[in-house]
């Protein structure tokens, strides 16, 4: 009961902190302004693909606009659901743990070290969902591993559907989520009748998986999206030409990842080695963590910036762990500074608690009631004034003005504005046709609209299409400015 009594303490400590941390965050984040964006567009009742520019399958967005929905469309709101979804990632290293060791203290110490390799990074996306759903499968397969190959179709059935949830979140990385369920007890066969039972356990799975993908497809067919969702989901992808080598993570400036991305690699590379030489039954454990770690680290592939790294080696991160702790808690003398460690990290949370910090820091900013869906949420004053001279600027001309820039959806948003291409002006997410199709749209617009690109000097993302802004420049003309944009419109013919 005490040691219950403690857990509960510890993960509702958990929660706070993170939900705190959400609420002093300033509006500057641009991929939760992005995704927060995505789920707006949904609520007002436009078609994925069709009318909204999106790469991935439509699984969180959709929850997201539920949500948005019956609790208030408020930026504040969707960073509610962001401390949820990132304490159960939480959530479920600490149960992922306690499937492995049954020890309260090394379920605490495990789920804080994940807590806080992925703090400065946690915000809500569609990879950090998928790993989530991950997460779920590996407890639900550590739970069923003693019974290898006699799970029931029900349990089959359920690891099937959410890998299909997989699938309709990220394409990609559902995939291989969805690969990973159908493959895994690929571990337990050792003889004809072994793998009967794996086959028709593997045909629960697969009519899990094609559940929702089927709900997803025919969705889309009787939408008349098909196309489009090709168009941007699949082919569009090919045109994302930017990537981050992994070797640039030896050189982060974050310690921690650089000193996880030399550490993790080799324990993977050893571990696996390892496993292929003992080849005992009695290592079906690793086995099966490592196993289960292999498909989030395609996440960090083309990008192997921090936050996909982060992302990517949770599993492979919570291995480790269990590893680690089963040495220490077959010493008994290490246990007991194990012990003392768990102590001491569980009273830095319970001091990030009661300090109440990041509460008092919220409840004692000013914040923002004007600008609409920004509400409740601290914004810059630089921030607010740029919001609100760029919208009056939108709403007092009647010539239709697009922003080409990644900053858009900033300034849309408040106005209940959405400009498919325009409002993720990035690279990789404008259709399969890429800039190229950006162009040709810009082509067919009528003389008179207006197209806002920033000043020289001002910052770009490194994503931006940077031909599509070089074509209107040479074509057309700057005739007006607000705040950090110039405004064009199309060159007349003389």
């Amino acid at each position: 009961m005490k040691k219950k009594v403690v857990a509960s303490i510890y993960l509702i400590c958990i929660f706070l902190v993170l939900l705190s941390d959400f609420l002093i965050k300033e509006v500057t984040n641009l991929d939760e302004i992005w995704n927060y964006n995505t789920a707006n567009a949904f609520t007002t009742g436009l078609l994925p693909y069709k009318e909204i520019s999106l790469i991935t399958t439509p699984l969180l967005p959709t929850i997201n606009a539920i949500i948005l929905n019956i609790f208030g469309n408020q930026l504040i709101v969707f960073r509610i659901i962001s401390a949820i979804v990132m304490f159960l990632i939480v959530f479920m290293s600490y149960k992922i743990f306690d499937a492995l060791l049954k020890n309260t203290m090394v379920n605490i110490v495990g789920s804080i070290l994940v807590f806080f390799i992925m703090y400065d990074f946690i915000a809500l996306d569609y990879n950090f969902f998928v790993l989530l759903l991950m997460m779920i499968i590996e407890f639900i397969e550590i739970k069923q591993i003693d019974k290898k190959l006699d799970n029931n179709k029900w349990i089959n059935l359920l690891l099937g559907l959410i890998a299909g949830y997989s699938i309709c979140t990220k394409q990609t990385l559902g995939f291989f989520v969805a690969a990973e369920v159908v493959l895994f007890q690929l571990i337990y066969v050792h003889n004809k009748k072994d793998l009967k039972r794996y086959f028709l356990n593997t045909c629960y799975r697969i009519i899990g998986i094609l559940i929702p993908v089927g709900i997803l497809f025919l969705y889309l067919l009787i939408n008349n999206s098909l196309i489009d969702f090709i168009n941007y989901a699949i082919l569009g992808i090919k045109t994302f030409s930017n990537s981050i080598p992994y070797t640039r993570l030896f050189t982060n400036g974050n310690k921690i990842v650089v000193a996880l991305s030399i550490l993790l690699p080799i324990y993977l590379f050893s571990t696996i080695v390892f496993l292929i030489i003992k080849r005992k039954k009695e290592l079906n454990i690793i086995k099966a963590l490592i196993i289960m770690a292999l498909p989030t680290l395609i996440v960090m592939y083309p990008i192997a910036d921090d936050v996909h790294f982060i992302i990517g080696i949770i599993p492979l991160f919570i291995s480790l762990i269990y590893v680690v702790s089963s040495f220490l808690i077959s010493k008994k003398k290490l246990m007991k500074y194990y012990e003392k460690v768990t102590i001491i990290s569980f009273l830095i949370m319970l001091l990030c608690f009661f300090g109440v910090k990041n509460f008092k820091k919220y409840f004692e900013s000013e914040k923002n009631i004007e600008i609409q869906h920004y509400k409740y949420l601290k914004l810059e004053e630089y921030i607010k004034e740029r919001i609100t001279e760029i919208d009056s600027y939108i709403n007092s001309h009647s010539e239709k003005i697009y922003i080409l820039d990644a900053e858009a959806a900033l300034y849309d948003i408040p106005i209940d504005k959405y400009s498919k291409n325009f409002d993720m002006f990035l690279k990789g997410n404008i259709g399969k046709d890429g800039e190229d199709g950006v162009i040709e749209d810009i082509k067919k617009m009528d003389d008179n609209v207006l197209l806002l690109i920033k000043k020289e000097g001002q910052y770009l993302n490194w994503q931006t299409p940077t031909s599509v802004l070089k074509y209107v420049k040479q074509n057309y003309d700057v005739v007006d400015e607000v705040s950090v944009f110039d405004v064009y419109v199309r060159k007349r013919e003389e």
